[in-house]
């Protein structure tokens, strides 16, 4: 049998291939197509339209002539990033695909950033709840053991997490973001973490919540730690110096964190470096109440060191609503 000659097509060099079907989100009952740079996805205008105010004003915007339709439906360029726009939207169709994604920090990221562009109001929510474990906005949240992973992820992001909460209108978060900044080394404060840097205002914060964090450490939660190796605390300890000679230093030289990092709020002794601190039972249980209520008061205060107002003030811009649609600030259209 004779084969048939076929035709060779060559492609230019810069050839770049257009975007794909997401099969995870073809649906063949879908009446409008939502592109990006990398991929095509087949949804339900009405099933978004519940879900997205953003989405529902952009699907019944008037259709321009000469409309481009790919199977017979609208084609939306949409400007996103593929893989935000897809988690997005496989969370709503599959709310089993978020809660096996919740934990992944990157996930995470691109959900509140993508949940608040489009005002996926119960996504967005379901984001700052689980990034609220690890910026809490209480001290039992922040003392809880069971979040500390959580907590050790934010501190590792600090940076990425005092844009993110600004871009997304979460300032309920950003007292602990930047007492994590706090924790950083003055250069990364400045300079950045080589891929996220600070604005120069939130340097500034940063900063300066930093010395009001060390004053608070010596003067209100952490006041044996100027008081130890070998130092009197009371008339008691006093007589026992004395008598006995200094008491011995304590494992570690505490004070010597106090030209590193303030350490007012995560910072608590166990009993045995409270032992090992020498002073007489008054002396210890009047410093272990100085630090209990002290770190309270750090707490309560923790906005206002930032220059952030208080948390309740912090609570109510948090819920406001957006002051504009987020589409109107930013580029999509329907190619024509």
């Amino acid at each position: 049998m004779q084969q048939d000659d076929c035709d060779v097509v060559v492609l230019p060099e810069d050839h770049v291939p257009g975007p794909s079907r997401y099969m995870k989100l073809w649906f063949s009952d879908g009446n409008v197509v939502l592109r990006t740079k990398e991929h095509m996805m087949l949804v339900h205008r009405s099933l978004l339209s519940v879900h997205s105010r953003v989405l529902r004003d952009m699907f019944t915007m008037p259709q321009p002539p000469g409309e481009e339709l790919r199977n017979g439906h609208p084609v939306i360029d949409m400007p996103d990033e593929s893989n935000h726009l897809i988690h997005m939207l496989t969370s709503i169709y599959n709310p089993s695909y978020l809660r096996a994604h919740l934990y992944d920090f990157d996930f995470l990221v691109a959900l509140l950033r993508i949940s608040t562009k489009y005002e996926v109001t119960d996504l967005r929510q379901t984001a700052v709840d689980r990034l609220q474990l690890g910026l809490p906005t209480t001290l039992q949240t922040f003392d809880d053991p069971t979040h500390a992973k959580a907590r050790e992820e934010a501190m590792d992001n600090a940076i990425q997490l005092v844009n993110l909460v600004r871009e997304t209108n979460c300032p309920e978060l950003l007292p602990c973001a930047f007492y994590y900044c706090t924790q950083l080394p003055t250069t990364t404060v400045l300079e950045g973490d080589g891929v996220h840097s600070l604005s120069w205002p939130d340097v500034a914060a940063c900063l300066k919540g930093r010395e009001l964090l060390f004053d608070a450490q010596r003067n209100d939660t952490h006041r044996f730690m100027f008081a130890a190796n070998g130092q009197a605390w009371c008339s008691h300890c006093d007589y026992e110096v004395e008598v006995y000679g200094p008491h011995p230093s304590p494992p570690v030289n505490l004070a010597s964190t106090q030209t590193s990092r303030p350490i007012c709020l995560s910072y608590v002794p166990t009993d045995e470096l409270w032992d090992s601190l020498g002073g007489c039972d008054l002396c210890i249980a009047e410093h272990k109440s100085l630090l209990k209520y002290g770190r309270e008061g750090v707490w309560k205060k923790l906005p206002s060191m930032f220059g952030l107002g208080t948390w309740e003030e912090l609570a109510k811009t948090q819920y406001a609503l957006l002051d504009e649609p987020y589409y109107e600030k930013n580029t999509w259209h329907r190619r024509a």
